[in-house]
């Protein structure tokens, strides 16, 4: 089980996240360029929170479904449209090879690392045969402001479990994944961009 919990901050969540860590503008930035969502799409959003993101996604999509383990985060969620789960990402309840794509947009370090494996194969249940994972993370400590940014979000969210590019590249490989790219966009420098691709069903 996954024991981060977010129940405790959820009141005050979006106010860091936009205010003081500026974290939601920089995202969404990178979602718009890079994710290319279409209509008859499927996304969960694993870690989705409070549905932040799942509402700029959902009017350009079938369907977009919020995972987490914060039920106070996923109740603050009013948009019907969105479908919520209260669970975590290494047991996802959905079927296999049933979603389009899978986003993890600031989640995975949030997750300890000896569920990392976990999650990700999961992800590689539930997505259909060339079904896209689409993740952002944070570059772990390239900077001594971001060491900084990173110590505010340990006080504000709890540990962190960062991965740099190599070792996000070697797990997703490890599950089977096929990396279609990593991105360090010059414009948002402390994070990077990784598209992935499911190719045979299971």
């Amino acid at each position: 089980m996954i024991l981060t919990s977010f129940d405790a901050i959820s009141p005050l969540y979006d106010f860091f996240e936009t205010y003081i860590l500026k974290d939601y503008q920089g995202s969404l930035e990178l979602i718009s360029k890079y994710l290319h969502p279409n209509q008859q799409d499927i996304i969960v959003d694993i870690g989705g929170g409070t549905g932040y993101f799942a509402k700029y996604l959902e009017p350009q999509v079938k369907q977009v479904i919020v995972i987490d383990p914060s039920l106070k985060m996923l109740q603050k969620i009013t948009k019907h449209s969105i479908e919520k789960i209260w669970g975590t990402a290494e047991n996802i309840s959905i079927s296999n090879n049933s979603v389009d794509k899978v986003v993890l947009i600031n989640t995975l370090h949030h997750i300890p690392r000896e569920y990392h494996k976990l999650v990700l194969e999961e992800i590689y249940r539930i997505l259909k045969t060339q079904g896209q994972l689409f993740i952002i993370e944070v570059q772990p400590n390239t900077s001594n402001i971001q060491k900084i940014f990173l110590k505010l979000e340990e006080l504000i969210t709890g540990a962190t479990y960062h991965l740099n590019t190599k070792q996000l590249k070697k797990q997703l490989k490890t599950c089977g994944f096929n990396l279609d790219n990593i991105i360090s966009p010059s414009d948002h420098n402390w994070k990077y961009v990784v598209l992935a691709k499911k190719d045979k069903l299971i």
